[in-house]
């Protein structure tokens, strides 16, 4: 090992050991201890029993700390390590936690504030190589130092993204358990839902306060690393003097013109995560309400117990404390705390003060300036990434600078005017996150105010109309490269046979490397694109026009297909050429630096003269390569403080006073590479933050635009894209999935995922995508089968219709994926067709044939497999439907006739264009029954019994009518004087008489006639024959039935009396043959409740049927109730009209004989008219008078 290599691996070891012990000692400092604390009353619902509390790091734990064994460099860093942290003391309590984690942020932070200081070891003399090893020693620490600083700020940023923005956004009440649009219209919302509110914040607060305190840490970390980047830039570029008094002259480690920009933009990043924070803690009244409320109980208890003098408890107090600690974080700025804090770097040091340090503050103005212009360079081309988001960043380090000026000095107006309109006018608007903007403007007005004269501003609604205007020009341009740049990469990634010309190795890979880099820069620039077209919309309330909604739809589903090319088609292509890609970037990195160490290495072997200051910035630049050198082949891999340590050491190489134009060129054409680098280096992650779509969450109400629009433009290439919108909607998932607050429904998922599944699935791709097209498959199926059975010479064709282009892709398509859950859309249209043609074939059976036909055409067109519903078809037996009868029983006993002796209907006549008289027998009842259930025949009672009470009216009122009482009273004492005779049989001749009588006196004027009361009495035979025949096909139904539930039930009882589980029925016998093995518990279980099941149905069964009541019985029991209760004296004659009724039936039933042998019958024409005598004998029956009527002897 040579010198260089033994002197490198000694101050490694050294920093190495230095930073383990740092960290150790700062971890032990952080601990977190736990208490309990108990709660009683009304306050146990709001508090459990976890509580933690958290201690603090002191300036004097940590300057008091040890620091011999260390060089005089880290001496100086160890005693600049004194950190500014709030004192206040006590602990902090949490209440409302079941589960309590860890809040410490282990370790807080990397590299404790320190200043680089290097002794001006030169004195005038020349360097000898002890001189040389101590400058790249130096070199070598002060970029691993930096290194970390901005490792640490990329850390933060990530934690910040991934664990607290999320959570601050998220907090609210359970979205499953309050109303969606509470906020929407709060006088319309009743006290009951805002006090569920309430209690629901404060429990939700109870359990979110462990991440407050969290947050509350994490934001004194980051102000502690924003004075330790302030300190680190002040004593890079401030001169000093002695250290001890001495006469040693120390000059500035680097140079004014060197810019540490890497240094400045981790700077940015914690300002931009702390303005972030602020901002996602304001714009959430949930998180505010909630706090009040909860701070509300926990005063109240507090201000309780003291006044019952109660024994002061240590840790309610310590609760208390923290209570107030997190009000004071909450209600203040972490933003402004960290930029009025003293950035002073320390007492032991001899440094100017921050605020008086004019160098430092000449420098941070430049590195703005630089930041600034590079980054409106960037934003709206083609090689833009995240420089929108960072300008936030240049803003606070803006307001940071107006804060280290002395109050007396004026700010620079030219770079006020440029941050307050320049870029204001190319985005007025910054998302920040989810739905959290960034205003420059407001921001300048509100933390860094000047006035410039002549400083108009700009007009922001004038600049959304040109956006709205240009938005679909620059969504379809984005759209045309990006499917350009699949194509190509499809081409140059796909495995393939090379049949031509070989391309040499360097040229593919970098070929292949810039598509990489080329399709991260698309995804930003889309997801730029339709971030701030979305949240200049949202925040100035300007609605959206539908000719924006297929472009912004058209770039989630472009992000998406980004990613699933580099991440999922292409992985494999891109994780192999990563390792070569990223080895032939350092290169070209490297090699851009070789004119630069050429020229070093020329200028030191010359022996130039030259000043001490100019001999030290070569060896600084020297030590910067090869550090350079070491970082760039080191490895084939490389992590971001890798990236950073690069990046650090080409910035301090890059010193504009001693270097070339042509040199200096070539250096930044490196450093631009850097980038490069990074992308490579993280380009999994760089894909997924570019194409995450998680801001669809905060504009749900697209989703289902999104999903409608696709489906009316009817064109296949949408429809493959239903995934992509359904993968960039899942992108929310992370998101929603970081609520403490909340606990998990019973299937283990979040709340707010649940709830959002729900919209999406419910709202969105059920009512947008599934239900349309099950309608038109429908339609398309019913025009399919109905256009065959008629006929038609120029039927529709099935396969040209826009739902068979619809459906054809649908069918074929896999399972749509969406936060966790999976829809199928063919079984989801599957099973809606087994629905309807299910319930429309209960309905009416007679197209059960029809619904057939459908469900073949559908599988033979569409490929879908419609399970057969298993009703019975039309059959012979089946004839007229009972609830057609039961719906029109006054048509039904007037059109047919009853047969008694056989149990059946005929028609009397057929209807208009029929060919057949319908039959209604026992047999097509029973079918009937088999195809609705058992379930209609209570219906049909009523109906009947209704029927027969109109009827039994019309009847009473046509005894009522005086002649008719006259006659009967006149034969009625006719027949008393006859009972003295032998022979007092009534004559055929007076009814007869009577018959001619009625016809004479003609009687038609009031409608009142023989032949009136005989169809009345008719009808209300057919009526008890139509009851009869139900009870008749009920019983043969339960007959037909009853068999196999009776050798189900024998069979059972054998097998047990066969395997002798019991010498008796019992099913808990213990005696059983002791040769057969023991039947298990479970069997015996499942055996004995089968077999009660079975005795129950069958005795249903048997009640229902076998011991059926007599439904004629039942109806003349209840007519009779309702004569006895008032005076129906002129039925009590009837008897005697039925000889005349008797004689016209006859009449009448000859002459129907007769026409039948017509051939233009009409309703007169019958053979079999039973319903007279079954009305006659029913009417006798109620009101008693058969054995008046067989006095007659009639």
């Amino acid at each position: 090992m040579d010198d260089d290599d033994e002197n490198c691996a000694v101050v490694s070891r050294k920093l190495r050991d230095t930073s383990v012990s740092h960290e150790a000692r700062l971890a032990s400092l952080t601990s977190l201890s736990y208490a309990s604390l108990h709660d009683k009353r009304e306050f146990s619902e709001l508090a459990t029993d976890s509580v933690t509390k958290s201690s603090v790091i002191t300036n004097s734990s940590i300057a008091g700390e040890n620091t011999s064994g260390v060089d005089a460099i880290l001496g100086a860093a160890s005693k600049r390590s004194a950190c500014p942290v709030m004192d206040g003391g006590g602990g902090s309590a949490a209440v409302g936690v079941t589960e309590v984690s860890s809040v410490g942020l282990n370790p807080p932070e990397r590299v404790a504030p320190h200043k680089i200081v290097v002794e001006g070891i030169l004195n005038g003399e020349s360097e000898t190589s002890d001189d040389q090893d101590g400058h790249l020693s130096s070199t070598l620490k002060a970029i691993t130092a930096l290194s970390v600083l901005c490792e640490e700020a990329r850390e933060l940023d990530g934690i910040s993204y991934s664990s607290f923005l999320p959570a601050l956004i998220m907090f609210g009440p359970n979205p499953l358990s309050m109303p969606s649009n509470l906020f929407v219209d709060s006088s319309r919302v009743d006290q009951t839902t805002l006090r569920r509110r309430e209690d629901d914040l404060i429990k939700s607060m109870g359990k979110f306060l462990p991440l407050l305190q969290s947050l509350s840490n994490f934001t004194a970390r980051c102000q502690r690393l924003v004075r330790n980047i302030v300190c680190q830039i002040a004593g890079c570029y401030t001169p000093q003097g002695s250290h001890d008094g001495g006469d040693t002259e120390l000059y500035s480690f680097i140079s004014d013109s060197v810019n540490l920009v890497p240094l400045a933009e981790a700077l940015a990043t914690v300002l931009r995560i702390l303005i972030t924070v602020d901002a996602t803690m304001a714009s959430n009244s949930d998180l505010v309400d909630g706090w009040d409320f909860y701070k509300t109980v926990v005063l109240y208890k507090s201000m309780q117990a003291q006044q019952n003098k109660e024994t002061a408890d240590i840790e309610a107090e310590s609760f208390d404390r923290m209570i107030i600690q997190l009000d004071f974080f909450l209600r203040s700025s972490s933003f402004l705390a960290a930029i009025e804090q003293n950035l002073d770097p320390g007492e032991d040091l001899n440094d100017p003060p921050i605020r008086e340090n004019t160098s430092l503050h000449n420098k941070m103005k430049s590195l703005i300036i630089i930041l600034y212009k590079s980054y409106c360079i960037a934003v709206g081309s083609d090689s833009e990434t995240t420089e929108t988001r960072d300008m936030v960043g240049v803003y606070g380090l803006y307001a940071l600078l107006r804060r280290l000026l002395p109050s007396n000095s004026i700010p620079d107006a030219k770079l006020h005017r440029s941050l307050s309109n320049v870029f204001p006018g190319k985005n007025p608007v910054i998302n920040l996150i989810g739905n959290i903007a960034f205003s420059p403007v407001e921001f300048l007005t509100r933390y860094a105010p000047y006035e410039i004269k002549g400083d108009t501003g700009f007009d922001i609604a004038v600049f959304v109309k040109k956006f709205d205007e240009s938005f679909v020009t620059q969504a379809l341009a984005l759209k045309l490269k990006t499917i350009s740049w699949i194509a190509r990469i499809d081409s140059v990634f796909a495995p393939s046979v090379q049949n031509g010309t070989r391309i040499h190795a360097a040229t593919a890979i970098a070929q292949k490397s810039s598509l990489l880099v080329k399709g991260i820069y698309l995804a930003h620039r889309i997801s730029y694109l339709a971030r701030t077209f979305l949240t200049l919309h949202k925040l100035l309330g300007i609605p959206m026009k539908f000719e924006h909604l297929r472009p912004l739809q058209s770039m989630c589903e472009l992000l998406k297909s980004i990613e699933q090319t580099m991440r999922v088609r292409r992985r494999g292509a891109v994780t192999a050429v990563q390792p070569a890609a990223l080895r032939m970037v350092a290169s070209t990195i490297f090699c851009s630096f070789e004119s630069l160490r050429i020229g070093i290495d020329e200028r030191k072997s010359m022996g130039t003269p030259s000043t001490p200051e100019i001999s030290q910035k070569l060896s600084q630049l020297g030590g910067c390569l090869s550090a350079l050198e070491f970082i760039l082949k080191g490895s084939s891999t490389f992590s971001s403080i890798r990236s950073f340590a690069a990046e650090i050491a080409a910035h301090m190489s890059l010193d504009t006073d001693l270097l070339s134009e042509t040199v200096i060129t070539d250096c930044q054409r490196a450093i631009r590479q850097l980038q490069r680098l990074r992308l490579l280096s993280e380009i999994d992650e760089s894909v997924r933050k570019a194409c995450d779509c998680s801001f669809l969450y905060f504009h749900k109400e697209l989703i289902p635009a999104f999903l409608a629009d696709t489906y009316q433009a009817g064109e296949k290439g949408n429809f493959c894209n239903i995934q992509l919108i359904m993968s960039a909607i899942s992108d929310a998932g992370p998101l929603l999935r970081c609520t403490p607050h909340l606990e998990t429904t019973t299937e283990g998922i979040p709340a707010h995922v649940q709830a959002f599944r729900l919209h999406v699935v419910n709202n969105a791709l059920r009512d947008k995508i599934i239900g349309p097209l099950c309608r038109d498959v429908e339609t398309a199926l019913r025009l399919a089968v109905h256009t065959r059975s008629a006929n038609i010479a120029a039927s529709i064709n099935p396969k040209m219709l826009r739902s068979k282009k619809l459906s054809s892709f649908f069918f074929e398509m896999e399972d749509i994926a969406v936060l966790g859950a999976t829809v199928n859309i063919k079984l989801a249209v599957e099973r809606y067709l087994e629905s309807i043609f299910y319930d429309l074939t209960t309905v009416s059976l007679n197209d059960s044939n029809t619904y057939t036909q459908m469900r073949l055409v559908a599988k033979e067109m569409l490929g879908l497999e419609v399970s057969n519903n298993h009703l019975p078809m039309g059959t012979i037996d089946q004839g007229v439907n009972v609830i057609e009868i039961m719906k029109n029983v006054d048509d039904f006993v007037a059109k047919f006739s009853y047969c008694i002796n056989q149990q059946f209907f005929i028609e009397k006549c057929a209807e208009r264009g029929a060919k057949y008289l319908r039959v209604v027998s026992v047999d097509n009842v029973a079918e009937s029954l088999k195809q609705h259930g058992l379930g209609i025949i209570k219906t049909t009672i009523n109906s009947a019994y209704q029927f027969l009470a109109k009827k039994f009216q019309c009847f009473s009122q046509f005894l009522q009518d005086d002649y008719i009482r006259s006659y009967l009273s006149r034969e009625v004492r006719w027949i008393q004087k006859q009972e003295l005779n032998v022979t007092n049989s009534y004559p055929c001749s007076r009814a007869t008489e009577f018959s001619s009588e009625m016809k004479r006196r003609s009687i038609a004027s009031t409608g009142k006639t023989l032949d009136v009361l005989q169809s009345i009495l008719t009808e209300i035979g057919n009526t008890l024959g139509f009851v009869r025949l139900l009870r008749s096909a009920g019983m043969q139904f339960s007959s037909k039935t009853a068999p196999f539930l009776n050798e189900t039930k024998n069979q059972f009882h054998n097998d047990i009396q066969h395997k002798s589980f019991g010498k008796s029925n019992s099913f808990h016998s213990c005696d059983r043959d002791k040769n057969k093995p023991a039947p298990t518990f479970n069997a015996w279980c499942e055996s004995e409740r089968g077999a009660k099941n079975l005795d129950e149905m069958k005795k249903i069964i048997d009640s229902n049927f076998t011991n059926q009541k007599n439904f004629c019985a039942f109806f003349v029991s209840i007519i009779q109730e309702v004569l006895s209760g008032s005076d129906h004296s002129h039925l009590n004659n009837f008897f005697v009209i039925v000889p005349s009724l008797s004689l016209c039936w006859v009449d009448s039933s000859l002459q129907a004989k007769d026409k039948m042998y017509n051939k233009n019958r009409s309703h007169d024409a019958y053979f079999t008219d039973d319903g007279f005598a079954m009305g006659i004998a029913f009417v006798f029956s109620i009101l008693n008078q058969t054995k008046d009527f067989n006095k007659l002897f009639w």
